[in-house]
């Protein structure tokens, strides 16, 4: 009875804990999830194209750090804002080419899908360490500031942004779809590819589907 007594009573004392602590801690820890449940909505993209990728931290640590690369360089010579957006912009051409790499990685050149995001992984832990060893740590100069906080127009907020209402209800969504069926079976081995006649049918089907789109 002492044990079962001592366990209501840390659950009492865990719910009170929680109750008194978490609405002052609920901010903090939304935007500290905020970059994490991006990547998470990345990965579920990325499968339902039909590649994993699991290099997707190297990617954001990546373009995080020649974003902020770009405004620590700029920011003394052509002001803060200015250098916050040029910053931005770099980030988002880096994510995206190495978004590219992965893709011409595991599509084009058909390499292992693992070993190209774990090797992308190490690339960025690697590269971006030694750039702020080289570069950054010896200035003793900080960046260009932060981004102030801002709020989005209500009919920009309403657009929808849902992951599944995109890949089921647009054009974009369906080529995703298309995409998975023609490349998941050219990632896979061979002897998972020797189907049934109705479901080669069914794969036929898509892939000319899929063809039609693109063309398109």
């Amino acid at each position: 009875m002492d044990a079962i007594g001592t366990i209501f009573r840390l659950l009492w004392e865990l719910g009170v804990y929680l109750f008194v602590v978490l609405p002052d801690l609920l901010p903090i820890i939304l935007a500290l999830a905020t970059p994490l449940a991006l990547g998470a909505l990345c990965g579920v993209m990325n499968e339902r194209s039909g590649v994993v990728n699991i290099g997707i931290e190297g990617i954001m640590l990546m373009a995080a750090f020649f974003g902020y690369l770009i405004g620590f360089a700029l920011h003394e010579s052509i002001g803060s804002g200015p250098a916050l957006a040029f910053g931005v912009v770099a980030a988002i051409l880096v994510g995206a080419l190495l978004g590219v790499l992965h893709a011409w990685l595991t599509v084009s050149v058909r390499a292992d899908q693992i070993i190209a995001g774990t090797m992308m992984n190490i690339a960025a832990f690697g590269v971006t360490g030694y750039l702020n060893r080289l570069i950054i740590t010896p200035s003793g100069r900080g960046g260009a500031g932060v981004i102030a906080p801002f709020h989005l127009p209500g009919a920009v907020a309403g657009i929808p942004t849902d992951v599944a209402f995109t890949s089921r209800s647009t054009r974009g969504g369906s080529g995703f779809r298309a995409a998975s069926r023609t490349v998941l079976p050219a990632c896979v081995p061979r002897s998972s590819t020797r189907l049934p006649a109705r479901s080669r049918w069914r794969f036929q089907t898509t892939t000319r589907a899929a063809s039609a789109f693109r063309r398109a």
